[in-house]
Protein backbone atom coordinates (compact mmCIF):
# COMPACT_ATOMS: atom_id res chain seq x y z
CA UNK A 1 0.00 0.00 0.00
CA UNK A 2 1.10 3.62 -1.54
CA UNK A 3 0.71 6.63 1.17
CA UNK A 4 1.01 10.36 0.66
CA UNK A 5 1.01 13.28 2.06
CA UNK A 6 -1.53 16.33 0.55
CA UNK A 7 0.26 19.10 0.49
CA UNK A 8 -2.70 21.50 1.20
CA UNK A 9 -2.36 23.30 4.43
CA UNK A 10 -6.21 23.57 4.99
CA UNK A 11 -6.46 19.77 4.56
CA UNK A 12 -9.06 18.13 6.75
CA UNK A 13 -6.55 14.87 7.02
CA UNK A 14 -3.54 17.08 7.58
CA UNK A 15 -0.55 15.54 8.61
CA UNK A 16 -1.87 12.18 8.21
CA UNK A 17 -0.38 9.55 5.55
CA UNK A 18 -3.47 8.78 2.80
CA UNK A 19 -3.88 5.71 0.79
CA UNK A 20 -2.98 6.63 -2.80
CA UNK A 21 -6.23 6.22 -4.11
CA UNK A 22 -7.32 9.22 -2.01
CA UNK A 23 -5.44 10.92 -4.58
CA UNK A 24 -6.00 12.13 -8.84
CA UNK A 25 -3.87 9.88 -11.32
CA UNK A 26 -1.94 12.55 -13.46
CA UNK A 27 0.23 12.01 -16.31
CA UNK A 28 3.26 11.47 -14.34
CA UNK A 29 2.08 10.68 -11.22
CA UNK A 30 -0.90 11.66 -8.77
CA UNK A 31 -2.10 15.39 -7.28
CA UNK A 32 -0.28 17.23 -4.94
CA UNK A 33 -4.01 17.54 -3.56
CA UNK A 34 -6.13 14.90 -2.07
CA UNK A 35 -9.81 14.44 -3.74
CA UNK A 36 -11.44 16.00 -0.78
CA UNK A 37 -9.02 19.38 -1.20
CA UNK A 38 -9.72 19.61 -4.66
CA UNK A 39 -13.48 18.74 -4.78
CA UNK A 40 -14.06 21.95 -2.19
CA UNK A 41 -11.89 23.64 -3.98
CA UNK A 42 -14.21 23.14 -6.99
CA UNK A 43 -17.59 23.37 -4.94
CA UNK A 44 -16.12 26.88 -3.88
CA UNK A 45 -15.03 28.14 -7.48
CA UNK A 46 -18.83 27.31 -8.46
CA UNK A 47 -20.17 29.18 -5.66
CA UNK A 48 -18.15 31.82 -6.46
CA UNK A 49 -18.53 31.98 -9.71
CA UNK A 50 -22.71 31.72 -9.44
CA UNK A 51 -22.51 34.40 -7.17
CA UNK A 52 -21.22 36.60 -9.40
CA UNK A 53 -23.38 35.82 -12.22
CA UNK A 54 -26.10 36.70 -9.50
CA UNK A 55 -24.56 40.05 -8.87
CA UNK A 56 -24.35 41.04 -12.55
CA UNK A 57 -27.86 40.11 -13.06
CA UNK A 58 -29.34 42.08 -10.03
CA UNK A 59 -27.13 44.97 -11.32
CA UNK A 60 -28.76 44.42 -14.78
CA UNK A 61 -32.55 44.04 -13.59
CA UNK A 62 -32.58 46.37 -10.35
CA UNK A 63 -34.71 48.35 -10.11
CA UNK A 64 -34.61 52.92 -10.69
CA UNK A 65 -34.86 54.61 -7.53
CA UNK A 66 -38.15 56.27 -6.56
CA UNK A 67 -37.33 59.67 -7.98
CA UNK A 68 -36.16 58.77 -11.43
CA UNK A 69 -39.20 56.32 -11.56
CA UNK A 70 -41.19 59.72 -10.98
CA UNK A 71 -39.42 61.24 -13.53
CA UNK A 72 -40.19 58.91 -16.04
CA UNK A 73 -43.87 58.56 -15.43
CA UNK A 74 -44.28 62.62 -15.38
CA UNK A 75 -42.87 62.95 -18.61
CA UNK A 76 -45.32 60.17 -20.00
CA UNK A 77 -48.22 61.60 -18.54
CA UNK A 78 -47.50 65.31 -20.00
Amino acid sequence: MEAKLCSNSKCLKKGLLQDISNFHKKRLGYDARCKICVNERKKLSRLKDKKKIYKEFDIRLSMPSEERFVEVLATLIE
